[in-house]
């Protein structure tokens, strides 16, 4: 017959498990007697433990940690895990660090040091778990201060939708507004500079790219707190025409009017352009508004043939205004 003994170390809080065979013989009668030797017979006790070591219940008390059966052993003196955050006796749930974790915190600690989601317990995982309890907010398998999360859910392939073919853009918008440019000369310390300009009269005053003030350094002053600048700007073809422009300084120029180049041909073949290459997506620097716009048109309007662009007159040559398509 195998015996098991249990020793039990307070101070180191261990097990230590020792197996004894004893024959039937050299045991006295009355310690036969008191485990049961004494009435059954061999046969009948071989199929009881037998019975016994393979019935549920003896399955369920055997200790998780080795398969050792603590049979014998009192609640008092099994061991107490410690919490695993602060070390103290108590458990997890009623950690006071515990309590201050987010919830993605908490459920990454506990994976991490294979606490029972369920029920927190450090002896043993949640597919091993027997306790009856459950999230009291939804009712599922986990502990109720892990409430909230989506780990919980189960992870779904994304469904990768089928790509949307855009449609062309219609009509109207497959074309590009011709904006009316020039080529000037400003004028400064006996230089002439060519340089993009832009006719736009429904501004009211002409703007100037902080950029070529510096560039050129220009004279600036201060009106009603904005920085002005007094300019002189020519023309390509005639050096003895100029006009000076009370021009505001502004951070917004230079700009490019197309986002690349237009795909167009020469729509006015006869006629010199102010701006021969007004399809060019290049920087302007000079805007001239209302208050020069009298003084800088002239005579004449040519509509081309299409109908979609037109052509007007400038001191600067023949500017160009209306729809291409690009």
């Amino acid at each position: 017959m195998d015996l098991i003994t249990i020793n039990y170390t307070a101070d180191n809080k261990q097990l230590s498990v020792k197996q004894m065979s004893y024959s039937r013989a050299k045991m006295p009668s009355q310690r036969r007697n008191a485990i049961g030797f004494s009435s059954p017979s061999r046969s009948s006790r071989s199929s009881r433990s037998r019975d016994r070591s393979n019935s549920p219940d003896s399955v369920d008390r055997r200790g998780r940690r080795g398969g050792t059966s603590l049979t014998g052993v009192s609640k008092k003196h099994m061991r107490r895990w410690p919490c695993m955050i602060c070390r103290k006796d108590h458990r997890l749930a009623t950690c006071d660090k515990y309590k201050e974790l987010t919830t993605h915190e908490r459920l990454e600690f506990v994976r991490k040091l294979q606490y029972c989601v369920n029920c927190l317990a450090v002896s043993h995982t949640i597919p091993f778990c027997n306790s009856p309890k459950t999230c009291i907010k939804c009712h599922k398998r986990h502990h109720s201060s892990l409430h909230h999360l989506e780990e919980f859910k189960p992870l779904e392939k994304p469904v990768e939708k089928p790509a949307l073919l855009t449609p062309p853009p219609p009509p109207i918008f497959r074309k590009q507004v011709v904006i009316p440019t020039v080529r000037l000369a400003l004028v400064y310390n006996g230089i002439r500079r060519i340089v993009r300009a832009l006719i736009n009269p429904s501004q009211p005053f002409t703007t100037i790219s902080e950029t070529i003030v510096k560039q050129c350094k220009l004279s600036t002053t201060k009106v009603d707190g904005k920085s002005m600048s007094t300019i002189k700007i020519g023309t390509v073809q005639d050096l003895n025409w100029m006009l000076d422009v009370q021009a505001l300084i502004t951070d917004v120029l230079p700009l490019r009017p197309y986002p690349q180049d237009l795909k167009v041909s020469l729509p006015f073949d006869s006629l010199v352009l102010a701006d021969p290459d007004f399809y060019v997506s290049d920087e302007v620097h000079i805007v001239l508004a209302a208050d020069v716009f009298p003084k800088i048109i002239a005579d004449g309007l040519v509509p081309h043939e299409s109908g979609d662009i037109v052509a007007q007159g400038s001191i600067f040559g023949w500017t160009l205004t209306g729809i291409v398509s690009v």
